[in-house]
């Protein structure tokens, strides 16, 4: 190893068409909690789920869906999760499209005498931090699908894998390192960035995958918070439920979209400013298609 270095309307979601929702105080409140509350705790089943799958020897576990389905907060809540609130042994990095393995690995930086030395980044810190304790060390990376996970990892990339854990490898400086067992790694991704098919054929073997998707249970609850009037709330959740069954699903937004709309005013901002340029965007060679959500946001809005 490297040197150390309020009250809820009468209208439930299954009234509407979807899921059944939670059938009684304790999953309500459970469900309430996950909008926006500042906690998970070990019963919930996309945390049981992640130890499962890292007990059967997948590297790490990549929460997949669309933006706005609470995927950052699913990883950052887990990682608490694993570590019992020691926030020193979790790590956090966000990928982006010029992201480098300089920024993730190693890079190196100017030394007082006038020369380079390398010096260690998120991965081998986290590396480092893993080796010196007895607990599991979590490195959360958001957007995983936003750069080229090849680059970026290196030859770090295949001692990811469960039976190569432990072994010393070579960094691209000449130094050797390795990777220990009880690193674990959590991710996020958008299924539809355009980097996600080059990415599969690098993690789907040592990457498990938990689908977070739009919840109409979650909206129902932040709607059910908000000023807005039933009958809005009510036209509210059957948008919502068109783009959730929309054949295109750059279409289907997540509920937390939906956070700020507190009343009829900031419902209509949240259109006008945000979500109108999203679907002029993914659905710009779509006219027709786009007049329908356009015409359906102002069936919301009608009073």
């Amino acid at each position: 190893m490297l040197e150390k270095l309020e009250k809820v309307r009468s209208l439930s979601a299954a009234e509407m068409g979807f899921a059944s929702p939670a059938n009684s105080e304790a999953e309500a409140d459970a469900l309430n909690s996950s909008v926006t509350g500042p906690e998970l705790d070990e019963s919930d089943e996309k945390y049981l789920l992640t130890e499962a799958l890292l007990a059967d020897g997948f590297a790490g576990v990549v929460f997949s869906g669309p933006p706005g389905t609470g995927k950052s907060r699913y990883a950052r809540e887990i990682a608490r999760l694993f570590v019992e609130d020691d926030e020193a042994r979790v790590f956090y990095v966000q990928f982006h499209p010029g992201y480098q393995y300089e920024d993730f690995m190693e890079s190196f930086v100017p030394t007082s005498s006038g020369g380079f030395a390398p010096k260690d980044k998120v991965f081998l810190q986290a590396c480092r931090r893993a080796s010196e304790v007895d607990g599991p060390v979590v490195l959360v990376i958001d957007e995983l699908s936003r750069t080229d996970v090849v680059r970026v990892f290196g030859e770090a990339l295949t001692y990811l894998e469960k039976s190569k854990r432990g072994l010393s490898f070579q960094l691209a400086s000449g130094r050797t390192t390795s990777i220990p067992n009880n690193l674990i790694m959590l991710a996020t991704m958008n299924p539809w960035d355009r980097g996600v098919e080059e990415m599969d054929l690098a993690l789907e073997r040592r990457f498990a995958r938990i689908s977070i998707e739009p919840d109409p249970q979650a909206l129902e609850i932040i709607l059910s918070r908000s000023a807005l009037t039933e009958e809005r709330r009510l036209r509210v959740m059957r948008f919502f439920q068109t783009l959730y069954r929309h054949v295109n699903p750059l279409c289907r937004i997540g509920h937390a979209y939906f956070l700020t709309a507190q009343n009829d005013d900031s419902l209509k901002r949240l259109w006008d400013n945000q979500l109108s340029f999203h679907f002029e965007r993914i659905l710009k060679r779509s006219p027709e298609e786009l007049e329908r959500i356009r015409n359906g946001w102002q069936a919301i809005m009608a009073e």
